[in-house]
């Protein structure tokens, strides 16, 4: 398999860059493509089976980057690297707003694609991914890294020990930028979306069944950015049903992000935040998982098991992707 991976947001390229060459499938000995990024040596998880390319916005930085990572080439564009014949399996990160496009770009091409995060932002696009998926008979993995890190696992195989699921409560907070730039870039329907499909995606994980929208109330701010109009996200509430479970989901912006998840059962319960998984059951308490109290660990595991376990070479079409977003498209804003 040979992999190319396309970045939209210049500062997040290192970050994908040395993960991936964390993951013994993937190896990059790259070349950059439409995004800046640091390369640690690739070398190190040099493989025959594979050869990465990159792509970033920031093309000086790309070309420096090349320079120090041995990179042979620089693409100027993502379609020069999703269009490259040496490339047959692309990986999308980055800025939402972009990953759609890449996705379909990547699967016109031929190509496997593999969105971490959010790849739709509406109905439509939801639905378009799907049928362009089935039409062609191409290879569409939308990854959300919770549902794979390591306490998500754990809470999954041991569902049982807290017997029938009675109530889901999680209260999040997400980073809210400061800068014009990601300002711009993470308005309110984005962060909406990035934000809530992560964590419906695990709860749906871990209940067994896709998500019922019930109600989504949204509290925004109205800004002037750069001479755009642009409202940003304050709050989230949303109430979302699992079979007969009914989650209640509070996000609110913050400086940094956290996570506390608590699932009731008739047994026991769950707790997991990020700096412990506690169960309570049949009158014993377990600390199952320790964490470094960061949520950037959980979800930086969760993304490497679920590259190293995405099977490319059979056909998928990601259809939950729809399911997410209607959860967010009944959201009522004040």
């Amino acid at each position: 398999m040979l992999v190319g991976l396309v970045c939209s947001d210049e500062e997040l390229v290192e970050y994908y860059v040395q993960l991936i060459t964390e993951i013994k499938r993937f190896t990059l000995k790259a070349q950059i493509y439409f995004l800046p990024a640091h390369f640690h040596n690739p070398l190190d998880h040099i493989s025959q089976n594979f050869l990465s390319a990159i792509w970033c916005p920031d093309t000086e930085r790309s070309i420096d980057i090349a320079a120090d990572n041995d990179v042979p080439s620089v693409s100027h564009t993502a379609f020069q690297l999703i269009s490259r014949n040496d490339i047959n399996t692309v990986v999308i990160a980055g800025h939402a707003a972009h990953s759609a496009l890449f996705c379909m770009q990547a699967q016109a091409l031929k190509k496997k694609a593999i969105c971490i995060g959010t790849a739709a932002l509406s109905e439509q696009t939801a639905q378009l991914l799907a049928e362009f998926s089935e039409k062609h008979n191409t290879f569409l993995q939308i990854i959300y890294p919770l549902k794979y890190s390591t306490p998500v696992e754990l809470i999954k195989a041991n569902i049982a020990e807290i017997g029938s699921i009675q109530s889901i409560s999680v209260e999040a907070t997400f980073e809210q930028p400061h800068d014009a730039k990601h300002r711009l870039y993470n308005e309110c329907n984005t962060v909406l979306h990035q934000v809530s499909h992560e964590i419906v995606d695990t709860l749906s994980t871990i209940c067994g069944c896709n998500p019922i929208p019930i109600a989504t109330t949204c509290h925004q701010r109205s800004s002037l950015v750069e001479h755009f109009r642009l409202q940003e996200l304050q709050y989230m509430h949303m109430q979302i049903a699992f079979s007969n479970t009914v989650a209640s989901i509070r996000f609110a912006g913050n400086t940094t992000k956290t996570l506390v998840l608590r699932i009731n059962g008739e047994l026991g319960f769950f707790q997991l935040d990020p700096r412990m998984l506690i169960l309570e059951g049949c009158g014993d308490r377990r600390v199952m998982w320790r964490g470094d109290g960061t949520m950037e660990s959980i979800i930086r595991t969760g993304t490497v098991k679920a590259l190293e376990n995405c099977d490319c070479n059979k056909l998928s079409t990601d259809v939950n992707e729809l399911s997410l977003v209607q959860c967010v498209s009944i959201c009522r804003f004040i």
